[in-house]
């Protein structure tokens, strides 16, 4: 025998269940297909990978990388957004902002060093009525500084010359400082064909942080520099900093 709180019960169940709207089996199907459609959506082809779209009119930071140490004046760097002539560029860290505007897509921090071994907190602003884009980034470990300019000064290439700048680069990648190595290559790359190692070595590093159309360009002026990315890529990984 059902009793009259189990009868409120089953009535007050009745009640909520009619008043769900169960879609239509056309409706039902179109879901169905478009789940079943996302799913099998491959993420990678041949030819490109797929991603979702990306954020509209936004000046994307491609330096410094989430993985990546910096020096103490870093250099940043950002995708264009169309129909933007300037950008805002802001260093936080305690007790610390740096802020300055520029129409360039890049922008080396020029106040005094920043601290190494501490976290700051980057944006890049627009100023097209959307949000900056923020990323944080790291320092150098102090006793990894010290140990990799002890490492330099072993060097025994006249300083500025293409072996010097070649081991230089070398070892800012192996401390993760694949800024400072790029920049360290943009300033000093030779004559065309006349170092195909540097500019092999440049288009690896601009692989790495996703810039392909500058990998590209590098390779086209160099064509002797069509060295193995993957190889180049794995250099100098049997010699890898010492942790503290």
């Amino acid at each position: 025998m059902i009793d009259n709180s189990s009868s409120t019960i089953l009535v007050s169940i009745a009640f909520l269940w009619s008043a769900i709207e169960i879609p239509s089996t056309a409706v039902a199907g179109e879901l169905v297909q478009y789940s079943q459609s996302v799913s099998r959506r491959p993420r990678c082809t041949p030819d490109e990978c797929y991603r979702d779209p990306p954020a509209d009119r936004l000046p994307e930071i491609v330096t410094p990388t989430h993985s990546e140490k910096v020096l103490d004046r870093p250099v940043i760097r950002w995708r264009s957004v169309e129909g933007v002539d300037r950008y805002t560029v802001t260093i936080e860290g305690p007790n610390f902002t740096w802020e300055q505007t520029t129409t360039q897509l890049w922008i080396r921090y020029n106040d005094s060093p920043l601290q190494l071994g501490q976290t700051y907190f980057l944006t890049v602003n627009a100023h097209n009525g959307r949000d900056p884009v923020s990323r944080a980034f790291t320092t150098i470990d102090p006793n990894q500084y010290q140990e990799m300019s002890d490492r330099i000064a072993e060097i025994e290439a006249p300083e500025g010359s293409l072996d010097w700048v070649t081991n230089v680069a070398d070892l800012y990648k192996q401390y993760s400082l694949l800024s400072e190595a790029i920049n360290l290559l943009e300033r000093s790359l030779p004559e065309p064909g006349t170092s195909p190692q540097l500019y092999c070595t440049l288009a690896s590093l601009y692989e790495q942080i996703g810039e392909h159309e500058l990998e590209e360009q590098v390779i086209a002026e160099s064509p002797e520099s069509h060295c193995a990315i993957a190889e180049h890529l794995g250099h100098s990984q049997d010699s890898q900093p010492t942790s503290h």
